[in-house]
């Protein structure tokens, strides 16, 4: 976590990591993270070799807490795919059950479809009935008149004869 490096006066030296700093400024405000990089500058300006590996050491444990936590935060891929499982039970189990209304109501058409054929064609008997009713009193009407009226009578014979 530490980078050796060698300033433009030819001291050699090690600074944070590109890797430290944007750990730093990731969990801390910019006032707090700015204090503590001064801090581990200043640090790593007056220790020696020995002092700069256990420094290295701590934040690595730093580092390695920070993961730990965040991953307690976040969703691993195990929680999203475990997730995502029970999401497609859940969706196979309503799309089954939907399936299922959907054949019921279907059933429940057809046999709506069949008592409604069923009471047209009896609505269709009935007029008819009353159809063939209708002409029968009218035919019986019409004789029933030819037969009281002498003129018609007379009329009739005529047509008759003709045919």
């Amino acid at each position: 976590m530490l980078v050796y490096n060698t300033n433009s006066q030819g001291v050699h030296m090690y600074e944070l990591s590109k890797k430290v700093y944007e750990a730093i400024y990731n969990n801390f405000n910019k006032d707090q993270a700015d204090a503590l990089i001064l801090l581990f500058k200043e640090i790593l300006a007056q220790q020696t070799q020995i002092v700069r590996d256990a420094i290295n050491e701590k934040i690595d444990d730093i580092i390695y807490r920070i993961k730990v936590e965040l991953s307690k935060e976040f969703a691993t891929k195990a929680d999203l795919l475990a997730v995502k499982a029970d999401l497609e039970a859940s969706i196979a189990k309503l799309e089954q059950k939907l399936m299922g209304e959907i054949s019921k109501i279907r059933l429940e058409m057809s046999e709506m479809k069949s008592e409604l054929k069923q009471d047209v064609a009896e609505l269709n008997h009935k007029f008819e009935k009353q159809h063939q009713m209708i002409i029968f009193g009218a035919i019986t009407l019409g004789i029933l008149t030819i037969l009281n009226n002498p003129n018609l009578w007379n009329l009739f014979k005529e047509i008759k004869s003709i045919f």
